[in-house]
């Protein structure tokens, strides 16, 4: 008979092995901020992954080298822990390959993470272990997405801005220069809502592009 001692064990190493991409089955993500909440929405970075909260809350858990969990540490964490320093209730998440980014009620949005190529938005390279607030926006947001490392908003009036990488021209402005705060991508108005972003490139659901 396995001792309850060896099944804590046993469970702890299934959470970490789940933090750190190491398992191939599902296995219950429990414990920390978790606990007494109900997930709303959910995304993944490429080790680490971060939820909304039915309070409006955000939890991250995984791999932190670069604080994408925005727990003001760089510390991996194997159970949920709670961001730290949003300015409000968050509606939605995306997560790039190392950094995260959160839309909030009020239509702000706030990054974390790495910040090498400038997808924070915060007009630096610096990287963040906490949220910090994007300069540039022209307007409110209703929707984000996150490519690899780089970023783009989905404002109300319908136009997009994006910000970070742009090696391969995945900011659409016209230029493959990164930026570190955002910009317009030329051509689209009317965007209804983004759908996917991939590595290096957003997809958007449009309405005109002319």
């Amino acid at each position: 008979i396995t001792s309850p001692a060896t099944l804590a064990k046993v469970r702890q190493n299934l959470v970490l092995a789940c933090a750190y991409n190491l398992v191939a089955l599902p296995v219950r993500v429990t414990g920390g901020a978790l606990v007494g909440r109900t997930v709303v929405a959910i995304d993944g970075g490429h080790q680490h992954t971060c939820a909304v909260l039915d309070d409006g809350s955000v939890a991250c858990w995984g791999w932190n080298g670069n604080g994408q969990l925005g727990n003001g540490a760089n510390l991996n964490q194997a159970t949920p822990v709670a961001v730290t320093g949003l300015a409000g209730a968050v509606t939605a998440l995306a997560a790039g390959a190392n950094h995260t980014c959160a839309l909030l009620q009020s239509g702000a949005v706030q990054c974390w993470g790495d910040n090498t190529n400038g997808q924070l938005g915060d007009q630096t390279t610096v990287s963040r272990n906490v949220p910090t607030a994007i300069n540039g926006l022209a307007g409110q947001a209703k929707g984000i997405v996150a490519g690899l490392d780089h970023t783009c908003a989905i404002l109300n009036d319908g136009r997009v801005q994006c910000w970070g990488d742009n090696a391969r021209g995945q900011l659409g402005d016209g230029t493959r220069e990164d930026k570190s705060r955002p910009v317009l991508v030329n051509n689209l108005r009317d965007v209804i809502a983004t759908v996917a972003a991939g590595p290096r490139n957003p997809g958007e659901e449009v309405g005109r592009s002319d």
